[in-house]
C-alpha cells in the first residue's frame, strides 16, 4: 500500500507542470452552431460578466454588432466585427467616437491578465475590407491597455491612418510611455486590405520589456512586418494588470473620410509562458 501511494504521488508530481501550463493555453474561434458573443464570453470571463465593447445598445434594430460567416479562404467559420458611420457610438457614452471590440479584463480569468514580469504570446488572425477607409485621427485594431495607474492611453495600438496628400495610408503601430506616443512600425495598409493576414506578438511585460511582431500574408506565406526590440518599456506605472483588446475603435473627429466598416477576426490564440 506503501508503494502505491508514494507512485500516486510521483505521477501527480510529474504531470503538475503540464496541467498547469495547460490551464495558461486559451484558443477560441468562431462556430455558426453557437451564439458569437457565448462564445467569447465563455473564454473571455470567468464568471458574470461581459468581455464585449459594442455599440449595440444605441443601434438596436441592427442587433449584435459581431457576427459570423463561412470564409472560403480559410475554410472556417469567423467573427465579423461592425462599424456603422452614422448610427453606432461608444456603448452609449461617448458619441465622438465609435467601439466594437473584445478584451480581457477584471472578470477575466487572473492568469489572462499581465503583470509585470510575466510573458505572453498573442496570435490571432483579421483581415480589413478592400473598400477600407481611415482617415488623419485613429483608428485602432488592436490595443493593449493598462488597468489602473496614471497614464490612460494605451501602451501599444495597432493604428490605421490616411496618408498625407498624394502619400498612400498606412497600418502602423504606436508605442507610448508616460503619454508620450512614438511609432514603432509604419507600413503601407496596401499590404493589408483585402488580405487575411496573421499576427504573432511576443511580450515580456515590464520596465525592462521585450516586444516581438510578426504579420505575414495568410494567401502567400509571406512576411509583412518582423519587428523585434529586446529593450523596451512595456508597462505603466502603477498599473494593476495590461490587458489586450482586439476589434475596432475609431474616433469620428473626421466622418467625412470614413465609413460603415467590416472587419473579420479568426483564432485567437492567448500563451502565457
Amino acid at each position: 500500500m506503501t508503494v502505491i501511494i508514494k507512485l500516486i504521488v510521483l505521477v501527480i508530481f510529474i504531470f503538475q507542470p503540464a496541467m498547469s501550463l495547460a490551464s495558461e493555453l486559451l484558443k477560441f474561434n468562431a462556430d455558426e452552431s453557437k451564439d458569437p458573443y457565448k462564445i467569447i464570453n465563455k473564454h473571455l470571463v470567468e464568471s458574470d460578466g461581459n468581455a464585449i465593447e459594442s455599440p449595440d445598445c444605441g443601434h438596436k434594430e441592427f442587433g449584435p454588432h459581431i457576427t459570423q460567416e463561412f470564409d472560403y479562404l480559410l475554410k472556417k467559420t469567423v467573427f465579423r466585427f461592425y462599424l456603422h458611420l452614422e448610427l453606432d457610438d461608444d456603448r452609449c457614452k461617448n458619441q465622438d467616437r465609435q467601439r466594437n471590440e473584445i478584451k480581457v479584463y477584471d472578470k477575466s480569468p487572473e492568469w489572462l491578465k499581465a503583470r509585470k514580469g510575466d510573458e505572453f504570446t498573442y496570435s490571432w488572425k483579421f483581415k480589413i475590407d478592400q473598400t477600407f477607409q481611415a482617415s488623419n485621427s485613429f483608428t485602432h485594431l488592436h490595443q493593449l491597455k493598462a488597468v489602473g495607474g496614471r497614464d490612460k492611453n494605451p501602451l501599444l495600438t495597432f493604428t490605421a491612418r490616411i496618408g498625407s496628400e498624394g502619400e498612400a495610408s498606412y497600418f502602423e503601430v504606436r508605442h507610448n510611455r508616460d503619454s508620450k506616443a512614438k511609432k514603432l512600425i509604419e507600413f503601407n495598409l496596401d499590404g493589408f486590405v483585402g488580405e487575411w493576414v496573421f499576427v504573432k506578438e511576443k511580450i515580456k511585460f515590464g520596465p525592462y520589456g521585450s516586444y516581438y511582431l510578426e504579420i505575414k500574408s495568410i494567401k502567400t506565406g509571406k512576411p509583412i512586418i518582423n519587428y523585434e526590440n529586446n529593450s523596451i518599456y512595456m508597462w505603466s506605472e502603477d498599473a494593476i494588470f495590461i490587458r489586450p483588446k482586439w476589434g475596432i475603435y475609431r474616433s469620428l473627429n473626421e466622418k467625412n473620410m470614413i465609413k460603415d466598416e467590416v472587419i473579420s477576426y479568426a483564432d485567437f490564440y492567448i500563451y502565457r509562458h
